[in-house]
């Protein structure tokens, strides 16, 4: 709290989990400095858009800047394909965030800093450089577990 109260700039790098969801909420955004900047690099539920959006209107926040932020996946169709129609809270989450979009001190960049055609390039290159390695026997980018090559299937003289 003391933390809140005195600092400048608030810059959020935590993991999102049930003890970090709404870090930032609306009883912590009114301990902050009307001119204190929020930027939150982690993920969206660490800060509570509604919260956000009514400290900004209110003018008891100097500014935000969020990479990732709650009713984002409604901004991005593509997260929708096929999973249904968006929820009520989806939908407020997407109004609010809009409603911070609309403010002159506040930067949104949905959550999709890869989506470059360089970082696209390097993805797809990677990957296929892990797919070569995986099957010379020397994989890499491994993440858990072992991993076998499997034998290559058998070649000529035999019936399958």
């Amino acid at each position: 709290d003391d933390l809140l109260r005195e600092a400048d700039v608030i810059s959020l790098h935590v993991p999102y989990t049930k003890a970090t969801h709404h870090l930032i909420n609306a009883d912590r955004l009114r301990l902050v400095k009307d001119t204190a900047l929020l930027v939150n690099t982690s993920r969206a539920g660490v800060v509570d858009t509604q919260a956000v959006a009514a400290a900004l209107r209110e003018g008891r926040l100097g500014g935000v800047a969020l990479d990732t932020f709650e009713g984002e996946q409604i901004w991005i169709e593509e997260e929708f394909s096929g999973a249904g129609e968006p929820s009520a809270a989806e939908l407020k989450d997407a109004l609010e965030s809009f409603a911070i979009l609309q403010s002159d001190r506040a930067i949104l960049s949905p959550h999709n800093a890869f989506n470059t055609r360089e970082a696209l390039g390097r993805i797809l290159a990677t990957s296929i450089e892990n797919v070569r390695v995986f099957f010379a026997g020397n994989p890499q980018n491994i993440v858990a577990g072992t991993y076998q090559v499997p034998a290559p299937p058998p070649t000529g003289g035999g019936r399958a």
